[in-house]
């Protein structure tokens, strides 16, 4: 039997990721191993970077030894040097010339962690639930990742949600109306991915009651939120437009949102463009047109070309 688009995207959805679980995590930290919560200095907590996306490289001083003079709101801040540091060696950087090196890391991260840097709680519950330089343990992971979400870090708050939906392996169990708080967190600070997420759960009346209008506002309001990637709940407002989900049947308004899923969006253009007049065609692209260009964002269809199957564009 053939699934629908939006079942498809639904079972999707709650395990989309799920993928975390490919760490082989043990349940209890191996011996020899620090298992014990570092809390931040009494006080001293505040989040450096509020884009859930990251640290942007481009910002970071080329000559790693320039962190060390990290000005942070007219005052030298050992802490956010340190972070900065240890996302450095986290990943590895050529235009820093730093190799990857998971031990320096978490032990930088531990500094601006004790320092007051919430958003090393984040990045050292990631070291622990994959013990990348440090043991794995992921009930101390849980720890960091609780602490720091609960201290403002909206990223920990939208994987907490996660977490109480058991897409992360971390011990709690699986709880909607848990999941529905922390999503709602992240999403009143600007997190545009918990914003979607939250809208499934009141699509699914997973943790409330069901409420489709509510889950296709949340889809809208996510458009107008700073962090995340400007393509996130497209698809999902393509397929709340196209069946009328929460709001009247738009065609013209599923194209579009289609239109600049592009590559992604094409086989959804193809089979809604049966039910549509070339004019109406031909407004849908010419708002995706206008998104485009309001946003300084351009999809292959912008340029008139199309998805081959050798993976190229005519």
């Amino acid at each position: 039997m053939k699934l629908s688009k939006l079942t498809c995207f639904l079972l999707v959805f709650f395990t989309l990721f799920v993928l975390a679980a490919v760490f082989v995590i043990s349940s209890d930290p191996s011996e020899g191993c620090d298992s014990s919560f570092i809390y931040p200095e009494d006080g001293s907590e505040r989040v450096f970077y509020e884009d859930t996306d990251g640290v942007r490289y481009s910002t970071i001083p080329v000559n790693i030894k320039d962190l060390d003079f990290v000005d942070n709101g007219g005052v030298q801040d050992k802490g956010v040097a340190d972070y900065l540091k240890g996302v450095l060696y986290l990943t590895g950087s050529s235009k820093h010339k730093i190799t990857q090196d998971y031990e320096r890391s978490a032990e930088y991260l531990k500094s601006a962690w004790e320092n007051g840097v919430i958003d090393a709680g984040y990045l050292l519950f990631q070291s622990y639930l994959r013990g990348q330089g440090v043991c794995q343990d992921r009930f101390l992971a849980f720890e960091y990742l609780s602490y720091s979400a609960s201290h403002g870090f909206s990223r920990s708050q939208r994987d907490m949600g996660m977490a109480y939906l058991d897409a992360i392996p971390l011990n709690v169990e699986k709880n909607y109306a848990e999941a529905k708080d922390w999503f709602e967190s992240a999403y009143s600070l600007g997190d545009k991915i918990s914003a979607v997420n939250l809208a499934m759960l009141y699509y699914q009346g997973f943790g409330v009651e069901k409420n489709e209008s509510r889950a296709f506002s949340l889809l809208k309001m996510s458009e107008q939120l700073p962090y995340g990637s400007v393509f996130s709940g497209m698809m999902e407002l393509g397929l709340f437009y196209e069946r009328g989900i929460g709001t009247d049947v738009d065609l013209v308004q599923a194209y579009k949102y289609y239109d600049l899923l592009s590559p992604s969006g094409d086989d959804d253009k193809a089979r809604i463009a049966e039910q549509m007049t070339p004019d109406q065609i031909r407004e849908a692209i010419s708002l995706s047109r206008q998104w485009q260009e309001e946003h300084n964002i351009f999809v292959p269809s912008y340029y008139g070309l199309e998805y081959q199957e050798d993976g190229t564009f005519q």
